[in-house]
């Protein structure tokens, strides 16, 4: 039982870990914001003409804020999406079949008959390498592609 909660633990702390992260890029375009919105203020009471000037610079800045990466297109994301289904496929399925045969391998029979639990990240994997092939229409060709 320590190992679950251990693993329960660790999970809960990666998702705090994302909660967190993304509160301080929150609050840190809150503060961008804030400052835009204070420049613009005085510059309105210095000369009301200067706004309208202003508001595309302070559009691009708060694109600039967000540090958002954003793929040139959809096609290029889907790419991304392939090659980690790629590799997750790969280790499940070859784990899965390295699971199987170990515990098929083994002289006790208990553990022995429990070798169809390699059939599970071994299905899993199958999956994600079915949908690295179905998804090639879908992706952006490239050199080795």
């Amino acid at each position: 039982m320590d190992g679950f909660f251990v693993t329960v633990l660790l999970i809960l702390g990666l998702v705090a870990a994302a909660i967190w992260r993304r509160h301080l890029r929150d609050a840190k375009l809150l503060r961008f914001r804030e400052m835009i919105h204070r420049e613009r203020m005085n510059k309105m009471e210095t000369d009301p003409s200067a706004a309208t000037q202003s508001q595309q610079l302070d559009e691009l800045l708060m694109d600039m804020a967000r540090q958002e990466p954003r793929p040139p297109n959809p096609a290029a994301a889907v790419g991304w999406v392939r090659l980690i289904a790629l590799c997750i496929g790969l280790a499940g399925l070859f784990g899965g079949v390295g699971i199987a045969i170990g515990m098929f391998a083994v002289s006790d029979p208990e553990i022995s008959g429990a070798w169809s639990m390699g059939i599970i990240p071994s299905a899993i994997g199958l999956g994600l390498l079915v949908f690295y092939n179905l998804s090639r229409k879908f992706s952006v060709p490239t050199n080795g592609d």
